[in-house]
């Protein structure tokens, strides 16, 4: 997998080596193409080893955060020329919510933290009918009397019916990941739930083109679409569309064959929860041989968070996969 480094530096000490740099890593190929990392910080390159903030990104990294550790590999002082590792920490979409379950003011539309106890903490703290913010009055009538925390169950796998959607999702996860996701579809079966695999979505092309959309019209559209003063013609038939490829897919296969949720590896699952406006999560499923964490995502339809958060924490209990994260020097620079 390679991505493109791109940004700026300047001098911000003088007693030191200090650069301030802002810059992305786009990447260019594999099942993150199209999509990018933004990281902001002091380059202390006379360090062994520093942090650097991760304050967003593009395409599947779509509003990510956390950190990046960064090692200084070599450095000639005499020509200032370096080699730095960078070991990226993601949190990004962890957690997806019906739409109108809360009101957004400023803040990230969905909790990113560390554990599904915390999601769920944070979702009873911020869920609620807004007398100011009309959507939220439809959505409110799914939050359920006595709050989220008592969804909490160890073995919320039990019974539960989960589609597997292999196809395309499963032909990005290669070697020790696609093993290892075999692996947790068989714990989940164990842990009781049903699952009914492999499922077709319709129109899962069309909802998944998003790198053909990006070359079709560039970074430039995001600054189109801030440029309108409200809901048209044409924006009306495109969310007349949305709901058209929602309907005929996701929804006709959940409802056909009594899901529960959907499960997919990685955030593939996104995309189809973002054009209906429904709830999903992400949970860690392990480590690639180069250290690299992944996740297994579970999507549901509107209102079902509290099945989610029995699916998830049902899940987590399971696996015991996460683990804190922790610096390991680049495999590419000593193999």
């Amino acid at each position: 997998m390679w991505a493109a480094h791109r940004g700026l530096y300047g001098s911000a000490s003088q007693a030191e080596l200090g650069l301030i740099m802002v810059f992305n890593f786009d990447f260019t190929e594999g099942m993150y193409k199209g999509s990018s990392i933004s990281i902001l910080g002091l380059n202390s390159a006379m360090n062994p080893v520093w942090e650097m903030a991760i304050i967003g990104g593009t395409g599947i990294f779509l509003l990510a955060q956390c950190y990046a550790i960064a090692q200084t590999h070599w450095f000639d002082h005499a020509s200032g020329d370096a080699i730095v590792g960078f070991q990226s920490n993601l949190l990004h979409n962890l957690v997806s919510l019906t739409k109108g379950l809360f009101t957004l003011v400023l803040v990230l539309p969905r909790p990113i933290c560390r554990t599904v106890a915390d999601v769920v903490h944070v979702l009873d703290a911020i869920a609620g009918f807004d007398y100011n913010d009309p959507a939220t009055k439809e959505a409110s009538k799914y939050i359920p009397y006595g709050g989220y925390v008592q969804f909490l169950k160890p073995y919320g796998l039990t019974g539960k019916r989960l589609g597997v959607v292999r196809s395309p999702f499963f032909k990005y996860a290669k070697g020790s990941a696609l093993a290892q996701y075999e692996h947790h579809l068989r714990t989940l079966r164990q842990e009781g739930a049903v699952l009914v695999d492999h499922l077709e979505i319709a129109n899962i092309d069309v909802i998944l083109n998003v790198t053909e959309k990006i070359e079709e019209f560039g970074q430039d559209i995001s600054l189109l679409a801030q440029a309108t003063n409200g809901i048209g013609n044409t924006e009306k038939a495109a969310l007349l569309n949305l709901a058209k490829l929602s309907r005929d897919g996701f929804e006709k296969v959940m409802m056909e064959n009594s899901l529960d949720a959907l499960v997919t590896p990685g955030a593939g699952i996104a995309s189809f929860l973002a054009i209906g406006g429904f709830p999903g999560i992400s949970v860690p499923a392990g480590f690639t041989g180069q250290g690299v964490p992944f996740g297994f995502s579970f999507g549901g339809l509107k209102g079902t968070e509290p099945k989610l958060i029995e699916i998830a924490y049902g899940f987590e209990h399971a696996t015991m996969i996460r683990m804190p994260p922790s610096f390991k020097p680049s495999s590419f620079l000593y193999p």
